[in-house]
């Protein structure tokens, strides 16, 4: 009896374990198959919201009835920034779209205008409503404190105590000393030529005098004179911090859109940044420490130990200006000169190697005023019609940008458009700066454009058009622009001036001009190569 019970108890037991069994394989199914259409709505909800995200502005330039730059599904009007020249990009919207255009930069609608008028509207006459920058995001502190980004009267205040570095006086120093320091370089380029000519890069000659002058110049931070600069701390963390080898980048693309990543993308060298900082407050606790007077301002070390001393001051708390602030202005001083300076060095050198007879007007002019040369007081006007030239070719920064900050209506020339609060508005320099309605061949290099003789008396050709002032945009118009301009035409002018003493600029098989594709922002070349070659009556020291 025993035995037949436990037999059917068996049975019972067996039957039942593949039940089990097919129950427990269908709730684990079931939970995989649950966890799975987790998986998939998320990550179905995580790219609903990433297109919605980027394509959220989509349509706001269109509301405003003017052409537009069709947009990438995700990525913007731009989603092949990092092949393109930007400056190029920009040139070729103009002739296609016209004056005034739509850009979507990633999810950000931008209004670029290249109408002269419209331009001196928005820089000078109503500048009330357009007195801001947007405000950026470049993932770093330092970065996002630069004075160009600045909001306001923030930027009113930090833009007052920076004058002193950019006065009538301190602008001839920096020609008198950016000589001398063209010299030392001179003198080391002199030992290359073992025949009369040699292969040159001007960036690479200048670059090493350039960072040298600014650290001496605005910083006091002294590099040593001997042994290879390019080997020196200070001028190498200076290349890093500016990002001197950046190149075509996917990232630039991609953060416009989703500039959340630049966690994960960082642009810059942080490294280089903080390099930066630690020496630049090593120079102010030795300037502290041997109590220099700073009540004159010498240099930008004094500028930044009054205003460090202003902190507690209850416009500075009011304000928002913090330590963080006043080091970026310093860092400033590096990255607006860098590329300004070297790249109008750039295409001037390219320039006169292609036009010799512009070069000889500039020779004659140089070697009738060595005296003043040598002493700083040279107006050279020829020359600097040269360098007015380059820099209309070439400007430093493409995208001059303004905030509108309220509603604002333009209604002339053809143009009719209102521009909502919180617009940006760009304007495309190298395309403006290429006007053919202002500028007779463009393209062409032609100083005359410029130029009023030697008497000063005569009317130039870009005078004679009230339009010219506001076509040309390479350091902006109005309250907001380039405070370090005339600063940088002179350190062209004093490396020019001492180079044409000795050498003059020949045209190589391999000359030509390129710029970097990739770049947003600012013009950098790839390396233009003349033939430097020595004079025959070349200057005396």
């Amino acid at each position: 009896m025993f035995l037949h019970s436990t037999k059917n108890m068996t049975d019972k037991i067996i039957k039942v374990k593949p039940f089990c069994g097919c129950i427990k394989y269908i709730a684990s199914f079931y939970f995989e198959f649950l966890a799975s259409l987790r998986f998939v709505t998320g990550a179905a909800g995580l790219i609903a919201f990433l297109v919605i995200y980027a394509r959220w502005n989509y349509g706001a330039l269109e509301k405003l009835g003017i052409p537009v730059v069709t947009p990438h599904f995700l990525l913007g009007s731009n989603y092949n920034g990092h092949k393109v020249v930007h400056a190029h990009e920009d040139l070729k919207r103009f002739h296609k779209y016209g004056a005034v255009y739509g850009v979507y930069d990633g999810r950000v609608p931008r209004i670029y205008v290249a109408d002269p008028e419209m331009i001196r509207r928005i820089m000078v006459k109503d500048f009330d409503h357009f007195h801001d920058r947007t405000v950026p995001n470049w993932g770093h502190e330092i970065l996002d404190n630069l004075l160009d980004f600045l909001p306001g009267e923030k930027w009113k205040t930090l833009r007052s105590g920076l004058t002193p570095m950019f006065t009538s006086s301190r602008i001839r120093s920096g020609f008198k000393n950016f000589s001398g320091t063209t010299d030392k370089y001179i003198k080391e380029l002199r030992k290359d030529f073992k025949s009369p000519s040699i292969k040159f890069e001007i960036k690479e000659f200048a670059s090493p005098g350039l960072v040298e002058f600014i650290s001496e110049h605005f910083l006091s931070i002294k590099i040593a004179d001997e042994g290879n600069i390019r080997e020196n701390y200070i001028y190498k963390m200076v290349l890093e911090a500016i990002n001197d080898d950046m190149g075509p980048s996917f990232a630039f693309v991609l953060l416009s859109a989703f500039p959340f990543l630049l966690k994960f993308l960082p642009l810059f060298s942080t490294a280089g940044i903080q390099k930066f900082l630690n020496t630049l407050d090593e120079v102010i606790k030795i300037r502290k420490a041997n109590k220099v007077d700073t009540t004159n301002g010498k240099d930008f070390i004094d500028v930044m130990i009054t205003m460090l001393e202003n902190l507690d001051s209850p416009e500075y708390k009011r304000l928002g200006i913090d330590k963080i602030t006043i080091r970026a202005q310093a860092f400033e001083m590096f990255i607006a000169g860098y590329d300004s300076i070297l790249g109008t060095l750039s295409i001037l050198s390219y320039s006169l190697a292609m036009n010799p007879t512009i070069q000889n007007k500039v020779l004659a002019e140089i070697d009738g005023n060595l005296d003043k040369i040598k002493d700083g007081t040279a107006d050279l006007p020829y020359l600097t019609a040269c360098i007015k030239e380059a820099i209309r070719l070439s400007p430093s920064f493409i995208s001059p940008e303004r905030l509108c900050m309220k509603e604002w209506s333009y209604k002339e020339r053809g143009i009719n458009i209102t521009i909502p609060k919180g617009m940006n508005v760009t304007i495309p320099a190298y395309a403006t700066n290429r006007n053919p309605e202002i500028f007779k061949d463009p393209e062409e290099f032609r100083p005359e454009r410029y130029y009023k003789g030697t008497d000063g008396k005569l009317v130039s050709e870009l005078e004679q058009n009230p339009m010219a002032q506001y076509s040309m945009n390479s350091f902006g118009h109005g309250p907001h622009n380039c405070p370090g301009g005339r600063l940088a035409m002179e350190l062209v002018k004093a490396v020019m001036a001492r180079m044409l003493q000795e050498f003059t600029f020949e045209k190589r098989a391999d000359t030509v001009l390129e710029i970097q594709e990739g770049i947003p922002f600012i013009i950098r070349y790839k390396p233009i190569y003349v033939n430097l070659v020595k004079r025959e009556l070349a200057g005396e020291e």
